[in-house]
Formats: structure tokens, sequence, C-alpha cells
């Protein structure tokens, strides 16, 4: 997976965990996507990162790898710019709050 390169020449330890998971689990990204599209196209304009997580650890048949959790709540905020970043039809889907440093990506 491509970054964008690191700023000011630091990843902070979160979002480097963050990749790590991401890369080695990358079915986390098309559940929540895709969970994320079905709620846009059913008429949502907006809806919370963290209860798409939730549906996606608890409901639906996951199996992930490197971490004692499914998806670990700390991604939140990494998974909604990552997946806003990438599906132009969920630009603004998800809330955000400003960070003090940008993510990589």
């Amino acid at each position: 997976m491509a970054y964008r390169q690191e700023v000011f020449g630091f990843v902070s330890p979160l979002e480097r965990s963050f990749q790590e998971f991401h890369e080695q689990n990358p079915g986390v990204y098309s559940e929540i996507r895709d969970a994320a599209l079905d709620l846009k196209r059913a008429g949502r304009d907006v809806y919370g990162i963290k209860s798409l997580i939730e549906v996606v650890r608890w409901h639906r048949n996951i199996t992930t790898r490197g971490e004692e959790f499914k998806i670990n709540n700390n991604y939140a905020p990494y998974y909604a710019r990552l997946i806003m970043s990438r599906e132009p039809e969920l630009a603004g889907f998800f809330n955000l709050r400003a960070q003090r440093i940008p993510c990589t990506f």
C-alpha cells in the first residue's frame, strides 16, 4: 500500500500500527467500505465510523491477523479518512475531528 511521505519525518506509533493492521487485514477495509456504500445508497448522507466498525466486528464473519481485537477502536479515524480519500462516493460521509498531525495517506 502506498502512503504519502511521512509528515515532518514522523508517523505516530498509532498510525504505524494502523498501517500494519490494514496491510495484514485488507478485508476489514472492504467490509467497512461496503457497509458505508450500502448506507449511502440507501439515502444516508452521514454516518458514524465507529458504528460501522462495530457492525463489521460483531455482525459480519471476519477474521483478522496480528492483534487481540478484531478491529482496534483507535483505528476508526484512520479508516474514516482512508475510505473517504479512496471512495469518491463517500467523500464527507464521516464527520472528522481536526488532527494535530495529518495522516500520511
